[in-house]
């Protein structure tokens, strides 16, 4: 993590920064990591954080402030439309017995025979069905995670800008960045990954990933170690785990090659590192002067 910081220039003299705390392992493990560089660390810099409440009646944000309180973080709880806005996807006629359970649990009250048509076009997500793999060409019309990312993206937005932070610190490992590499390969049609520090397209807002090279299994260990209380958003789809998720996918790929190349994440973190240009088929990429390509 401090190689990250110092390499790529995350950190800087007298930076405010807000944590996207969702209460998960990975951001517990950043604003832990983050409040001890604080103390030690040759910049001086602040670390704020912030929760979204996405309106999921089993969200409970209690031992989120319990603890910030303890550790002398000033956190502050942001409402975000995102339940309601999941509702409003367009609701199509399911026969008996198929997806009628998915708007159920959104709403908390039945309404059947009816599912969202852009989710899992099978049962709720179950324990069982994360061993069956997707029936070729099925996947949802859209995906509510990645509704859900923008709108919680959105509002830690609007409140930067309002309070004045200067940086964004988000908890994507490195794992969340080969995924995407992969996702966007596979299935974008392009050559791109998390960056580790990204200017917003008005220029507003700095987002940062400190924890971009540690690995998921560190951070998992770590926060259990720690003994945070992991919070669950309180979702009820539970797309984010269901094998017609591209990003599920990824990590089993990567999962599963890791068993004959136990350095591969390592590998592709340096692949990430050492771009040859002159050897991709991007004609831009051929214009840059001799000095820059590689």
């Amino acid at each position: 993590m401090g190689t990250a910081i110092t390499e790529y220039g995350l950190l800087e003299e007298g930076d405010t920064v807000l944590v996207a705390l969702s209460g998960g392992k990975d951001s517990w493990t950043m604003l832990d990591l983050l409040l001890n560089l604080s103390r030690y660390a040759p910049v001086r810099f602040s670390v704020c954080a912030a929760t979204i409440d996405g309106g999921f009646p089993s969200f409970n944000p209690g031992p989120i402030q319990e603890k910030c309180s303890e550790l002398g973080v000033h956190h502050v709880l942001l409402t975000a439309p995102i339940r309601h806005v999941l509702e409003q996807f367009k609701v199509v006629k399911d026969e008996p017995g198929e997806a009628a359970g998915l708007d159920r649990s959104m709403s908390g009250s039945a309404r059947p025979g009816f599912a969202c048509e852009p989710l899992m076009p099978q049962p709720p997500y179950s324990k069982q069905a994360s061993a069956a793999k997707p029936s070729p060409g099925a996947k949802p019309k859209y995906s509510p995670c990645a509704i859900c990312s923008r709108f919680r993206r959105g509002v830690l937005y609007s409140h930067m800008r309002e309070k004045g932070f200067s940086k964004l610190a988000l908890g994507h490992h490195l794992d969340d960045i080969l995924e995407t590499l992969l996702m966007n390969l596979f299935f974008e049609g392009r050559l791109s990954a998390m960056p580790l520090k990204l200017l917003s397209n008005d220029g507003t807002v700095t987002v940062i990933r400190p924890m971009g090279t540690c690995d998921e299994s560190d951070m998992r260990d770590y926060a259990k170690l720690s003994g945070y209380t992991l919070v669950s958003s309180g979702c009820p789809l539970g797309f984010c785990s269901s094998p017609l998720s591209k990003r599920v996918q990824m990590k089993e790929l990567i999962s599963e090659l890791v068993e004959d190349a136990p350095d591969l994440r390592r590998c592709m973190l340096r692949a990430m590192m050492n771009v040859k240009t002159t050897h991709l088929l991007d004609r831009d990429l051929l214009k840059l002067p001799p000095k820059w390509a590689k």
